[in-house]
């Protein structure tokens, strides 16, 4: 037997430990090798929509559908084409429509992920109807910077089988118009807007006017809410109802919900405002208090009980949309004590019936009041009506567009029995219908804005 030495041990114990060592390193690479690398988080699918969502074919005729899945880098962008009634209109898998037979139908596009859906309406007719022409409204339009509004186009006749648009602008750095025919204002100048019918080449056109917005005057673009409260310093619920809207406007805290009270037979209107009396009449109030909010109907009728007002009420008026939009300033010289008031907006569609209304009131003036004593603070009331054109306010001179009036006033010492307090004078300016007293359903206040005497 071959005997091994200390140097020969220590050798090839050195060999087993190195072989142990790169078996080790060995399998640590293999163990990271084999390691799951990180997936990318996948990433959902919002929405998808489609172009056009309208389309209209003869028999025999097709077309694709193109869908848009969004957002742009979702994962997965898969979708599945289907129609409801593929016996008119079919789908293929790529969103080609072929026409089958006359008769509406539905294509849905819906997505893998998250089962998005849009959809395109399409009606097929056995022959076509030609195009005769297109018409706009309006045909005429000014604008301030920054402002929008859409036109309306027309197809003649009303069962025409093309009914496709197109839209264009001959200066679209100054009002631009997209696929629907919404204008957005640029910046000053004037620009043509054409719509072309597809079918015959049809054309109509609106002129958009674009003036720069008055640095002093800021229109008031979302809705103004005006509360009026028909009231008398002998009426002892009337200070009941009173003290609720004084809750509801500090719930408020906003300038946009706005008070103005209509005094009858009492201290602060021996019919000296006669408009008070005109507007109880038309809306038929029997009974005081009463109030109405926009001169809309809450509760199935225009007026009703203060008491019967609620945050919810004027929340909803607040955010109803409004197709107008309304700005004032005034200022007072002291020397003459003239009080001047401009009031600017805008009509964002046809009005012919729309009138302005400009008021002065003021606020806290102290005074008896049954059931709040003699150092009672009447609020916002009405002192004097300063639109000229009666009850019902003035004209506007236009239906649409911009609109602009001036107003002045020399404010007296006093005003009937009271005193006027400049500090508490605030003037009120609002856009309302008026049809006819027959027809108060109609009346309703369209914007409203409130600016302190200064």
């Amino acid at each position: 037997m071959h005997k091994i030495n200390k140097n020969q041990l220590l050798e090839i114990m050195k060999k087993i430990l190195s072989f142990k060592l790169l078996i080790t390193f060995a399998l640590m690479i293999f163990a990271v090798s084999c390691k799951e690398t990180n997936k990318p988080e996948k990433i959902a699918v919002q929405k998808v929509t489609v172009s056009p969502t309208t389309k209209t074919l003869i028999v025999g005729e097709d077309f694709t559908i193109k869908a848009t899945v969004e957002p742009s880098n979702a994962t997965n962008k898969e979708v599945k084409w289907q129609s409801d009634a593929s016996d008119v209109a079919s789908v293929d898998d790529n969103g080609k429509v072929k026409a089958i037979k006359a008769g509406t139908a539905t294509v849905t596009v819906t997505t893998v992920d998250g089962s998005k859906t849009a959809s395109c309406v399409i009606t097929v007719s056995e022959t076509a109807t030609n195009v005769t022409g297109v018409t706009v409204a309006p045909t005429t339009r000014t604008l301030g910077v920054g402002e929008e509004f859409t036109i309306v186009a027309t197809v003649e006749p009303s069962n025409a089988t093309n009914k496709e648009v197109k839209w264009q602008s001959d200066a679209s750095d100054v009002a631009s118009v997209d696929a629907n025919g919404k204008v957005k204002a640029i910046k000053a100048g004037t620009a043509t807007i054409t719509v072309t019918t597809v079918d015959g080449n049809k054309t109509a056109t609106c002129r958009v006017t674009v003036e720069e917005k008055g640095s002093d005057i800021t229109l008031l673009t979302n809705k103004g809410v005006i509360i009026e409260d028909f009231t008398a310093d002998w009426c002892g619920p009337c200070y009941q109802g009173m003290k609720n809207i004084q809750i509801l406007l500090k719930s408020f805290d906003d300038d946009r919900v706005m008070l103005v009270c209509h005094h009858l037979n009492d201290n602060f209107n021996k019919n000296q405002i006669i408009e008070s009396v005109a507007l109880a009449k038309a809306y038929k109030v029997t009974h005081i208090p009463s109030c109405m909010i926009n001169r809309t109907k809450v509760y199935g009728t225009f007026t009703f009980n203060p008491l019967d007002l609620t945050f919810a009420i004027i929340k909803k008026q607040l955010e109803a949309q409004t197709s107008v939009h309304i700005g004032m300033k005034t200022s007072y010289n002291e020397s003459s004590k003239e009080l001047k008031i401009e009031v600017a907006g805008n009509l964002l569609s046809e009005l012919p019936k729309a009138r302005l209304n400009v008021y002065l009131v003021q606020d806290s003036i102290i005074a008896y009041q049954n059931g709040g004593g003699s150092n009672y603070a009447h609020r916002y009331a009405l002192r004097k009506v300063l639109s000229q054109d009666g009850v019902w306010g003035d004209q506007l001179g236009i239906t649409v567009g911009r609109f602009s009036k001036t107003y002045t006033y020399t404010i007296p010492d006093k005003i009937g029995k009271f005193a006027t307090e400049l500090n508490k004078m605030y003037v009120v300016a609002f856009v309302a219908e008026h049809h006819s007293n027959t027809e108060m359903k109609n009346n309703i206040v369209h914007n409203t804005v409130i600016k302190k005497v200064k």
